[in-house]
Parts: structure tokens; C-alpha cells; sequence
């Protein structure tokens, strides 16, 4: 019999399957001269073709470099260890090395970001063999996060994961202890516990070192779950309308006067909402004409005064298929609602650069179920190692320069084989050595 926890994304997970604790502190105007074309829809030149991501044009003689302000391919006034960063020739960042021609450089652990002229890592928050873990670039940095004594063998996860600018990394998860749900967050990997929890928690940082973590808390009475926000570990029921209703909170952001806002869903998870004041008032949020049931709100990203939520509605879970007449969506403030273009459809994760809104999730593809992320609503597919996976979905998303990052997971139902994996540009890397029986999911991404 196969063990349905590797084929199923259940509610109680969907929560947290986002970058959701993002804190935007504004985006530089510096370009990408190298590969690095703006959202303006130009038309790359006669000799250069599109990067395979859309975002960008590659020269077709690679001893040139694209400039995005002339949009032609120039002849590399840079030679020795430099290249034509800005139009200027600069030197590679430590820890890099020039290409032959001096068009870009080579980092030795993580990847080049020409936007910044920086080398920049990768981590990615999930499970691996039922331990919560994650990662640092590949499968090769592997950190296990601890458990207390007498933790379950299964139902231990990491959900987010967060690193501001302090150095430190915060993950926040949830544990099985005594059969008992059980959240926590570590920060750089020393466990801090959060008492029992009914969906995933999810985490953010201030400027002075605080910690937010937002989730949802069963409370063995009626209601019997809560939307609640910890800080430093000390929980904060949300104000809700109706307090008689379940209510739940799956993400929580700042805005960059670090006012504390918090997304999910009241008068029983029917009605989507975000909390702002500090968690004392809601905002609800329009649903499409005919959306009945439970709504899933997944993430939320802060981009100077905008306020973005994600979500989808519909009974469906993540099984052989997303189930029919799933309907995916995000909001932008509280009057603009944006409905995905696509049918059969889930939004995990939002994150937002410049004037362009990227999500990222998964929809029903004949019989698969397939993981993509949407720019601007328009879809692109994100593949797993081969045909035989028969779902897979895209849980977190990242964008840092031109390149999009997302987290996500592959599944062969045939095999019992799970597989955790991000995708940089739509180029797959995975993240463990599963074979049959394997279980890995990735579910959350931070580049930095």
C-alpha cells in the first residue's frame, strides 16, 4: 500500500507552501547590463536571442555583452579580471573568478548575481526522511534541524525560512510529539517551541531583532482553531470577525515602517482577510461571483505601501488531481483582485519585484497535476527529472536580479518517490538521493 502522505498536500500544509515572511525593503535601479533586460517587452537585437526565462537577451557572439539601455550587443571593453558590470569595468566579488571573455563572472559556492555584482547562496526550507531540514545551494549542505526527545518519526517538517540582513537564519516548522502537532522555529538551528499548533507556522523578522511568527492554534473548544501570532515566542490570539468562527493565519509580513501585518481566513476559513494594526483589525478581501467553501490564503508579500495576499478556493487537495472548478487568485491592497488565468489552479507563494507580481503553485494538467509559477499571469511550466513523475507543485518563489527561483516537490506514485527540488530559471536541481520509498519536500525558498 503506498504510503499517502507522499502523495498528498493536505490543507494542513498548503498553509505554509510560501515564501510568505517576506519583508520588501525596496528594489534597486541598478540594471543588468549582462543578460539583464528589463519587463518592457523589447524585442531582444538581430544578434542575440531570449534567455530561456524570458528575462533577458544573450549574446549571440559570447565576447560581447548585452546592454539593456541600448539594446545591443557591445563589444567587452574589459580585459584582465574584469567585466562590464554597469557599462563599467569592475572587478569580480571574492569568492568568484572571471569567464574566458570577461563577460561575467563564476562563483565558487552559490551562483552570480550580475544585478549586484555579488556571489549569492540559495536556502531552502523543508523535509527530508520526515526530518525538518534545509538547504544551502544543493543536496550536498544538508542541515537537520533538532528535534526534542521523543519527537515522532514522521510529521516533522520546516515550512519558511527567512535571513535578514543580521546574518541569521530563521526557520520556523512544526514537530509530531506524542502525536500532538507541535510548532517551533530555530534560528540558526537552536529550537524554539510554540506549543501546540494546527496549521503550519511561518516567520519574519524586524530590524531590531524580533521575531514574528504567524500560525494557527487548536484550541479544543469552540472555535476550535484560531488564527494567533507569536512574538519572541509569546502568543497573540487575532481579533476576529466573528469570534465565534474558526479562524487562520498562514502568513505574516512587515511593511518597511515595521508595522506588523498577518493574511488568512475567518467566519469559518470561508472569508479571506488580512490583519494589520498589529493584529487589532481585519481587511476582507473579495472572492470571485460563485466561490463557495473553505479558502485557502497561502502567502503575502509587502511592496512599499502595496499589500499582496494569495490564495485559491475550491475542496481540492493535492492528490491524483486538483480537484475540478479550483479557483486561483491574489489581491492586490483590498480593490484589486487578480483572478488566474489558468483552470484548476493553486497559488502557494507570492513575491513581487519592481511593478511584476510572480506566483507560484500547481494546476491540473490532464491527469497530472503540474507545477508552475505565473508572471503577470502568464504561465510557465516548471518540469521534474522525467515523464514518469506524475505530480509535482511549486511551493515557494524567489526573485533576486533576473533570475526566479522557486522551491517545490516531484512525486512518482508508482514508486513511492518524493523529491525535494528548486528551479532557477526553470532549470531543475534536486536536493536529495531519494529512490523508491524516498520522501523529501522543499517548501520554502530565500536567496541572499
Amino acid at each position: 500500500m503506498k504510503n499517502t502522505k507522499k502523495i498528498i498536500f493536505s490543507f494542513l500544509l498548503i498553509g505554509s507552501f510560501c515564501s510568505c515572511s517576506l519583508f520588501d525593503t525596496g528594489t534597486s535601479s541598478r540594471k543588468n547590463y549582462y543578460g539583464g533586460l528589463s519587463s518592457s517587452g523589447t524585442t531582444c537585437p538581430s544578434d542575440a536571442t531570449q534567455s530561456s526565462d524570458g528575462s533577458s537577451c544573450v549574446c549571440t557572439d559570447n565576447t560581447k555583452y548585452y546592454n539593456t539601455t541600448q539594446n545591443a550587443c557591445l563589444t567587452n571593453p574589459c580585459t584582465g579580471l574584469q567585466w562590464p558590470f554597469d557599462g563599467v569595468c569592475t572587478n569580480c566579488p571574492a569568492g568568484s573568478a572571471i569567464n574566458t571573455n570577461n563577460t561575467t563572472c563564476n562563483c565558487s559556492v552559490g551562483f552570480f548575481d550580475s544585478t549586484s555584482n555579488t556571489c549569492a547562496n540559495v536556502y531552502i526550507a523543508g523535509t527530508d526522511q520526515d526530518a525538518p531540514v534545509y538547504w544551502k545551494n544543493d543536496k550536498n549542505t544538508k542541515i537537520n534541524l533538532p528535534l526534542p526527545s521523543g519527537s515522532g518519526t514522521s510529521g516533522n517538517i520546516a515550512t519558511s525560512i527567512f535571513l535578514p540582513d543580521n546574518n541569521n537564519i530563521y526557520v520556523s516548522g512544526y514537530y509530531n510529539l506524542s502525536g500532538i502537532t507541535k510548532g517551533a522555529y530555530w534560528t540558526n538551528g537552536s529550537r524554539s517551541d510554540l506549543g501546540s499548533v494546527f496549521f503550519s507556522p511561518t516567520i519574519t523578522t524586524s530590524g531590531g531583532g524580533y521575531i514574528y511568527v504567524a500560525g494557527t492554534v487548536a484550541n479544543g473548544t469552540s472555535p476550535n482553531h484560531k488564527g494567533t501570532y507569536w512574538l519572541a515566542g509569546t502568543s497573540q490570539t487575532l481579533n476576529t470577525a466573528p469570534l465565534t468562527a474558526n479562524s487562520y493565519a498562514s502568513a505574516v509580513a512587515l511593511d518597511t515602517n515595521e508595522t506588523l501585518y498577518l493574511a488568512g481566513a475567518v467566519n469559518a476559513d470561508t472569508t479571506p482577510v488580512y490583519w494589520y494594526g498589529n493584529g487589532t483589525a481585519q481587511q476582507s478581501l473579495s472572492l470571485p461571483t460563485g466561490t463557495t467553501g473553505i479558502v485557502k490564503v497561502s502567502s503575502m508579500y509587502i511592496n512599499g505601501t502595496d499589500i499582496y495576499v494569495a490564495g485559491y478556493s475550491g475542496n481540492g487537495y493535492l492528490e491524483s488531481g486538483i480537484v475540478s472548478g479550483a479557483k486561483a487568485f491574489y489581491w492586490k491592497n483590498t480593490n484589486s483582485r487578480t483572478d488566474i488565468s489558468t483552470a484548476n489552479s493553486i497559488i502557494l507563494s507570492i513575491f513581487v519585484k519592481d511593478a511584476d507580481v510572480y506566483v507560484s503553485g500547481a494546476y491540473k494538467n490532464g491527469t497530472k497535476v503540474q507545477a508552475a509559477y505565473w508572471k503577470n499571469n502568464v504561465k510557465t511550466d516548471l518540469n521534474c527529472l522525467s515523464t514518469a513523475f506524475d505530480s509535482s507543485v511549486a511551493t515557494g518563489i524567489f526573485v533576486k536580479g533576473s533570475d526566479v527561483f522557486v522551491s517545490g516537490t516531484c512525486n512518482d506514485n508508482n514508486i513511492d518517490y518524493t523529491v525535494a527540488v528548486y528551479w532557477k530559471n526553470g532549470t531543475l536541481f534536486t536536493l536529495s538521493n531519494n529512490t523508491s520509498n524516498g520522501y523529501s519536500e522543499a517548501r520554502s525558498i530565500y536567496v541572499k
